[in-house]
């Protein structure tokens, strides 16, 4: 352990102090804590925590408003989003069909149809697109 300005023999000295504090300390479940004990800590720490409750409470209000602001820009995005969704997989069903030979395509159009790995849309974007 090291405090500064404190040399080993008194730290060691608070330390086993404190282990037979712990020793010592008795806390009976069934009896519970002493109303008065509990009234003293609740005023004395009282100030503290008031403070602490309201920065809780307050919190808990801003990122409630927060989530509604997400949630309504979630929801005026999403339009958006599944556009961009379909122009991407539209722009690689495109690239796919003019980035081979015609015999490449057919031949990849049927494995795709004996053997299905992506969905039935993408194959029909193959097979329109060259048409």
């Amino acid at each position: 352990m090291s405090v500064p300005q404190l040399d080993n023999t008194l730290a060691n000295e608070i330390l086993t102090w404190r282990e037979r504090m712990e020793k010592n300390f008795l806390f009976d479940a069934t009896r519970g804590i002493q109303r008065s004990d509990l009234k003293t800590l609740i005023q004395r720490f009282q100030p503290q925590m008031r403070p602490v409750e309201r920065e809780i409470k307050s919190g808990i209000v801003r990122l409630q408003w927060i989530e509604e602001d997400i949630r309504k820009k979630r929801i005026g995005l999403r339009p958006a989003v599944e556009k961009r969704a379909r122009e991407l997989a539209q722009a690689k069903a495109d690239f796919e069909v003019f980035s081979s030979t015609p015999e490449e395509a057919i031949r990849r159009g049927l494995d795709q149809i004996m053997h299905p790995r992506g969905s039935v849309r993408q194959i029909h974007f193959c097979l329109r697109d060259r048409h």
